[in-house]
């Protein structure tokens, strides 16, 4: 099954263009990298994927799914370049407060919160603080979120 489908791709900013005519597929299960030189516009493609930036034209689908059917549930996560955690809180709380913001709360959170640890394979840290981490275990807790 193809998971993301691209299909000619543009975004401008005013004169600038972005983008241009961006299209790619990346199946179920498989990994793709975005590489290039800085400005020719792999930030933007991540953003248009995740839903922060809309396409000036083009069409994406994920799942086979309309990439705006997605607004109320996503799909796509995108970890940043930069480790995005609160260094002074414990990895469970860190997983609590990013959980609240996508509306989990309760049991559903305590259920996902079980998983993603399991996942990866950070179940026997969760009451440790961030800034005891190493890099490794950041960047794992880091997916999670």
């Amino acid at each position: 099954m193809i998971a993301v489908s691209v299909r000619d791709v543009t975004k401008k900013f005013g004169d600038v263009e972005a983008l241009r005519g961006v299209t790619l597929e990346i199946r179920e299960g498989e990994f793709y990298g975005l590489l290039g030189p800085n400005g020719a516009g792999k930030t933007t493609m991540l953003r248009i994927l995740s839903g922060i930036l809309p396409p000036t034209s083009g069409t994406i689908m994920l799942l086979g799914k309309d990439l705006s059917e997605w607004r109320k549930s996503p799909v796509l996560g995108v970890v940043p370049q930069d480790i995005a955690l609160y260094d002074m809180l414990t990895a469970r709380r860190n997983l609590e407060v990013f959980g609240s913001v996508l509306g989990l709360n309760g049991r559903q959170l305590k259920e996902r919160m079980d998983i993603l640890f399991d996942l990866v394979e950070l179940t026997a840290h969760g009451d440790r603080r961030v800034k005891t981490f190493s890099g490794g275990m950041k960047r794992r807790l880091n997916l999670a979120i």
